[in-house]
């Protein structure tokens, strides 16, 4: 599952390749819960600014094209920039929950690309233990736990993580699996992307899905001269016809007094 999460500065185009992927989304303004599917050779729409998740819940690995807007779309993980604020503002927020429950809590966030819902996890024979929990905000006076409060502390290697690319974490991921012994049929159905995606395969579909852009601009060319060519046709015709009108109207007006009764 990629977790809830926005793009502040673009909108996402998500294309599946191979697979089926379900997704939620909530924009602005309380706007409404929107949850559907994009199956192979579709595509789903995630506005600048909404809040959104994707996850396969099948047990087989799929393949993505993420397409933004902006080459610096930026990410904000919902989970862990809520919990990062002040424990005490964080409770509030939840209806007083307490700040032990809100530590608690935020000790289990996982990174942005976590393990899904029990369901698909016992369908699939997955197990939710090991997953990271670096990406989690770091601490500092102003967000601080109180020194009554225990918390499982984020990882000295937090601070940089957000920095990683998402290929990176991926790798060290995968690392972390191998190492444990868990197979990596398994650790690949728990990812939207897999590392071992078939190079040539994603090539070939945004290559397609260029191509049939490019033919979009091109009817749409096409189109545009042809209408051009109409007018400026017609244009001349009634031209023509006036220039003619004029002419004899200036040589005989008793040919223009004709036609006129015409």
């Amino acid at each position: 599952m990629n977790t809830p999460h926005t793009h502040p500065r673009a909108t996402e185009v998500l294309y599946s390749i191979n697979g089926t992927v379900e997704f939620g989304e909530i924009g602005e303004g309380g706007d409404r819960f929107v949850f559907g599917e994009i199956n192979a050779g579709q595509a789903g729409v995630f506005l600048k600014g909404a809040v959104h998740f994707q996850i396969n819940n099948g047990c087989d690995p799929i393949q993505l094209v993420a397409i933004l807007s902006s080459n610096d779309p930026g990410v904000q993980s919902t989970s862990q920039r809520f919990f990062g604020l002040p424990p005490s503002i964080v409770s509030a927020s939840l209806g007083d929950l307490g700040v032990q429950e809100i530590a608690n809590l935020e000790s289990m966030i996982p990174d942005n690309v976590a393990l899904g819902s029990d369901q698909c996890l016992q369908r699939c024979g997955l197990n939710r233990q090991g997953q990271p929990t670096t990406q989690r905000q770091p601490r500092v006076a102003g967000n601080a736990f109180p020194a009554n409060i225990t918390s499982a502390s984020p990882s000295a290697a937090s601070a940089s993580a957000s920095s990683h690319s998402r290929r990176q974490i991926y790798e060290d991921e995968e690392e972390e699996v191998v190492s444990s012994g868990e197979s990596t049929a398994h650790f690949f159905t728990r990812i939207t992307t897999p590392l071992t995606a078939d190079t040539n395969t994603l090539n070939l579909a945004l290559v397609a899905l260029v191509g049939f852009m490019a033919m979009g601009y091109v009817v749409v060319a096409i189109s545009f001269v042809r209408n051009r060519r109409e007018r400026s046709s017609r244009y001349f015709q009634d031209t023509l016809t006036i220039s003619s009108v004029e002419r004899y109207s200036d040589k005989s007006p008793r040919v223009m007094n004709s036609m006129t009764a015409m």
